[in-house]
């Protein structure tokens, strides 16, 4: 059994205790505050919060702020599928030749066939 996720809190807990600070004067929350220092440094060095990392941890998934704020999805899979075009394939002199497009030169060329990059191979048996 790991002790990760507990010397994890141990480590967080002390920020998250002096990011409570409220200053009465100003009716701000301080800008040294633990929390906010956390904050700042984990994005400068990763590009992602403290924040993020934790919830990261917690969903298996890549959350990230910026990315909320630019593309409007705060977590993504980690490992999203690869989307790749078909392909169709022509007899060209002596060889076969392939293009993303169908009949690219508009020539009424015979097709050979279409690959689709995204098929899964068959087992043999």
């Amino acid at each position: 059994m790991t002790h990760r996720p507990i010397r994890l809190s141990l480590l967080v807990l002390p920020l998250l205790t002096a990011a409570c600070g409220y200053d009465m004067t100003t009716g701000q929350y301080p800008m040294t505050s633990g929390l906010m220092q956390a904050e700042v440094v984990s994005l400068v060095a990763t590009g992602k919060t403290a924040t993020d990392h934790l919830v990261s941890m917690s969903t298996g998934k890549d959350c990230s702020t910026i990315r909320a704020k630019d593309e409007g999805q705060y977590c993504v899979s980690k490992n999203p599928p690869i989307q790749r075009p078909d392909v169709y394939c022509y007899r060209s002199l002596g060889q076969v030749s392939c293009f993303r497009e169908p009949d690219p030169y508009g020539d009424g060329a015979q097709a050979v066939g279409m690959e689709a990059y995204n098929r899964r191979p068959t087992a043999t048996r």
